[in-house]
């Protein structure tokens, strides 16, 4: 494809919010004001209705692995923005930011239900949709 994400930078921030005890970084403190992404690659796929899904394709963030995001996963939202039918430099634009700072995502997974509550139809009122909170690394 024509977009090929760019390697993230590797940013030992002291502004996360589990210290890392054992590795101390005092190298390049002012590294940490440049902008840069949560450590998830994400591609798109065309829609049937014309549009595009972005969905998460690799991760490198462990707490993106912990809060469950998982590789197929597709972003809805980023913060407060709708981003359905957006291409993935829209969205992965949007998850650029200083390190340190914090981006919700409302992601949606096919077949997962996290409400328990069938809705019309027999459709589950959450679509399968969930949201994490990512730090930027």
């Amino acid at each position: 494809g024509m977009y090929k994400a760019a390697p993230l930078p590797r940013v030992e921030s002291s502004a996360t919010a589990t210290p890392v005890s054992s590795r101390r970084s005092s190298t390049n403190v002012s590294r940490s004001n440049r902008p840069t992404g949560v450590g998830l690659m994400l591609m798109q796929n065309a829609t049937p209705e014309g549009g595009y899904e972005v969905y998460v394709d690799s991760i490198q963030n462990q707490a993106a692995s912990e809060q469950g995001v998982c590789v197929g996963d597709v972003v809805r939202w980023v913060d407060s923005r709708d981003v359905t039918n957006q291409r993935a430099f829209e969205v992965r634009s949007l998850l650029i930011g200083n390190a340190g700072s914090q981006v919700q995502l409302t992601l949606q997974r096919a077949g997962l239900c996290i409400c328990g509550t069938p809705g019309k139809g027999g459709v589950c009122r959450c679509h399968g949709m969930f949201e994490v909170i990512l730090t930027r690394q």
